[in-house]
């Protein structure tokens, strides 16, 4: 539990907040209340994210500004993977694998 008013929870998932069911969430979230006994008390959960980008891989504006979005960890892991520094490996690597 993160905060107390009104009472926060943060979720760890493998998945995205788009991509976890609503209905998961809301039976999270009855159990929760059942478990408590705060009826009538509303309840707030934060997602966050365990995924992380493959390494290695190009990626668009749009794909690089989704995996800021998930969490502090993802967005670090972005910005390194689009580093020149890292660049500039992927494309020794390529060489590399092509000779």
């Amino acid at each position: 539990q993160t905060r107390s008013r009104p009472p926060t929870f943060v979720l760890w998932t493998n998945t995205t907040w788009d991509e976890m069911p609503r209905n998961y969430i809301r039976h999270i979230q009855n159990a929760m209340r059942e478990e408590f006994k705060i009826y009538g008390v509303p309840i707030k959960f934060i997602l966050r994210s365990t995924l992380m980008p493959r390494p290695f891989k190009k990626m668009s504006k749009k794909e690089v500004l989704r995996w800021k979005r998930l969490g502090p960890r993802q967005a670090a892991a972005v910005a390194d993977l689009n580093s020149k520094k890292m660049l500039r490996r992927t494309h020794l690597v390529k060489n590399r694998e092509t000779e």
